[in-house]
């Protein structure tokens, strides 16, 4: 279902995977998280990557070959672009800023977080 921005459910599925993502690399540099919540970190966002790139070929009746899925969550940093550029075109690189400022508006609020949690609390 779309919103009136053109967002799928998909969509901020992925959006919000992006930024847990960012939050929690940040969070494991200042060496805070335990090991689980490390390990789920590396596993969910390709794994939300994954399920964003099959809803989306769903979506525009893409055909993916079989077992797609666990080549974008192993590769996905080379994929998920490729995968865009064939789908989108040029707007592809729109929606991989999207992706980018995501990523670093979760930056900045975990450095922001970080940084009250350091000196302002301690």
């Amino acid at each position: 279902m779309a919103s009136r921005y053109g967002c799928t459910n998909a969509d901020a599925v992925a959006l919000r995977g992006c930024v847990l993502h960012r939050i929690s690399h940040i969070s494991r540099r200042s060496g805070g998280l335990p090991k689980r919540a490390d390990l789920a970190s590396r596993v969910a966002f390709p794994l939300v990557m994954a399920s964003w790139v099959l809803a989306d070929a769903r979506k525009r009746g893409r055909r993916l070959c079989y077992d797609y899925d666990s080549f974008v969550f192993f590769a996905w940093p080379v994929v998920v672009p490729v995968y865009l550029f064939q789908t989108r075109g040029a707007r592809g690189f729109l929606t991989l800023l999207c992706f980018a400022g995501i990523c670093v508006i979760a930056v900045l609020a975990s450095s922001v977080v970080i940084f009250i949690r350091e000196f302002v609390l301690s």
